[in-house]
């Protein structure tokens, strides 16, 4: 059970009526009620008056104004938070909503989404978190509070100090809820959004909600993770270059740590170069009185030997924060550069099918867009992973296949060309698929309606089919999605990891090593991360192998011992 807490002070209570004055003060001076009116909960499990930090105040500073009834604006808005660990960012939020709710004028039909990580964690906060900052409060001052529980969340209804609804709503939100109790919503707290699994699909299901005019704020708030989340990165870079719509706080850690001086002598430290090109510069542009200095640094000291990665949980420079996710790639570096002793020289072929019989003939060339690493092997079985695309144009993007031995999971063959219509892409695929022991042929089926046509009408049916229920339904190949990619992606990411995989194609290693993580602009405004092609490049290449990978069973996944054949051609 846990341990009730402590209470070693006393707030004003219904004993102790406020006067007029202070009643006033209290409701427009938000630093004086937190002060004076709220308490929370320290590390000792004691109820401790609520005096802001320097990063709360910070935070404060920047999210009132957009609310108050004089300054606040029709049209939606965004706040990134960059913040350290443990600097009292989410329970700041907490008192601040509260306050909103509350006491706002012109804030009287409002519904406050705050979203966590878990959803098990909700609970805790709310009992640890929220329901300390509330209790205790004057009775006079503050309003009452109704909680619901729900399934996935907990939503608070406040009434004022009358007990007439002010139809104001504060729901906790797990990030992986895909809807919101309230039919709009118009405010959202993405709290520690660095660690949501899918961030990106909780916005496609919550913002929707938000209305399309009038006021509306979104939040993010999080600490640069270990996980070094592109979603929340974009969303800095994003609040750095359009300042209109957009405001970035960003708090070093030094002015919140340490919490108590203990009159460490800067002079006498010996400094390390991040200490001195990076720490003191920061001090000194901040303003930071040199009598901290010692103390700051001995504290990331401390904190750094307890193995924490002190860069991206307590970020010092704005600017270093920027730089950790900077074209990050996809597939990691080490996994690739593994696969560069695979790399050989590809061998162009021309494929030659006889019309009597529909046998195919494989003749070496000199230029051709189908090439060969490895030759068919009696026996074994083959898959074709086709990324067919509607246009036509040389200038649009390449037709590309990838012919993949299941069990061994090598590179076999490649076709990369452009300008094809969907019978010749046809005539390719079957004729490949031939040679390679009548390989079953797996596309990407979003597009692929025309070329799906064209190959059965060349009596051509070695589909592949993801489980007995799409073999029975005919439902060919694999379909992709924004969850379904991210998983495929995954299953490659794995067998490049694991070094299940061997890929010969200089082209395709290029573009592996060049697939990056990118923001797309909603039309709403918003941004969300996807996976490309970095700069000018193509990504072509590599969405077949993700095809290839999302086709694969866990059996299929599986390390095989290798056996003896024969090749089936010369």
């Amino acid at each position: 059970m846990a341990r009730a807490l402590e209470n070693t002070y006393r707030l004003p209570n219904k004993d102790t009526p406020l006067e007029k004055g202070d009643f006033v003060q209290a409701i427009q001076n938000f630093e004086y009620f937190m002060a004076n009116y709220q308490q929370i909960v320290n590390k000792e499990r004691q109820l401790v008056p609520f005096k802001l930090n320097a990063f709360q105040r910070k935070l404060f500073e920047v999210i009132l104004p957009m609310v108050q009834k004089e300054t606040r604006l029709d049209r939606r808005h965004r706040v990134v938070v960059v913040k350290g660990r443990q600097v009292g960012a989410s329970v700041g939020v907490v008192a601040l909503i509260n306050y909103i709710c509350a006491f706002v004028s012109g804030m009287e039909n409002l519904s406050v989404g705050h979203v966590f990580p878990v959803g098990d964690t909700i609970t805790k906060f709310y009992t640890q978190k929220v329901s300390p900052i509330i209790t205790g409060v004057h009775p006079q001052l503050f309003p009452t509070m109704e909680r619901e529980t729900l399934s996935s969340s907990i939503l608070t209804h406040y009434k004022d100090i009358k007990g007439i609804p002010r139809n104001n709503y504060y729901e906790l939100i797990s990030s992986g809820a895909s809807s919101i109790r309230s039919s709009t919503i118009n405010v959202l707290l993405e709290d520690e959004c660095s660690f949501y699994s899918k961030p990106e699909q909780l916005e496609d299901a919550i913002l929707p909600a938000m209305p399309d005019y009038g006021f509306s704020l979104i939040v993010y708030l999080s600490t640069v993770s270990d996980k070094k989340s592109m979603f929340f990165l974009d969303k800095i870079k994003a609040a750095r270059d359009n300042p209109e719509d957009w405001s970035l706080i960003f708090v070093p850690w030094y002015f919140t740590y340490p919490e108590r001086a203990t009159g460490v002598d800067f002079d006498s430290l010996i400094l390390s170069e991040y200490e001195e090109q990076v720490m003191v510069p920061a001090f000194k542009a901040d303003n930071l009185p040199r009598e901290r200095w010692g103390d700051c640094i001995d504290w990331y000291r401390r904190r750094a030997q307890d193995g924490v990665a002190m860069k991206m949980e307590y970020p010092t420079t704005l600017e270093e924060v920027l730089t950790i996710g900077e074209d990050e790639r996809v597939f990691g570096g080490e996994s690739l550069e593994k696969q560069e002793k695979n790399i050989e020289e590809a061998i162009p072929y021309r494929l030659v099918t006889d019309n009597l019989t529909g046998k195919v003939e494989a003749q070496q060339t000199e230029f051709s867009p189908f090439v060969i690493y490895r030759k068919p092997v009696y026996g074994r079985r083959y898959r074709v992973s086709v990324d067919p695309i509607t246009a036509q144009s040389d200038t649009t993007d390449y037709f590309v296949m990838q012919v993949f031995d299941i069990k061994s999971h090598e590179q076999m063959a490649v076709f990369h060309g452009k300008g094809y219509d969907d019978d010749t892409y046809a005539d390719y695929a079957v004729a490949i698929a031939k040679i390679y022991n009548n390989a079953e042929i797996c596309p990407e089926i979003n597009v692929a309606s025309g070329f799906i046509a064209g190959v059965n009408n060349r009596h051509y049916y070695r589909w592949f089919y993801a489980n007995e229920k799409a073999r029975k339904n005919k439902e060919i190949g694999l379909r992709t999605t924004a969850s379904s990619k991210e998983r495929m992606v995954d299953q490659l990411k794995a067998l490049l990891d694991r070094e299940l995989i061997k890929i010969h194609d200089r082209e395709t290693l290029d573009e592996l090593n060049n697939f990056v993580k990118k923001v797309r602009v909603r039309s709403d405004g918003g941004k969300s991360v996807y996976m490309a092609a970095k700069g000018k490049t193509h990504d072509d290449l590599v969405m077949a192998l993700v095809i290839y990978a999302g086709s694969l069973s866990q059996r299929d996944l599986e390390q095989r011992k290798k056996s003896g054949f024969s090749i089936a051609w010369v």
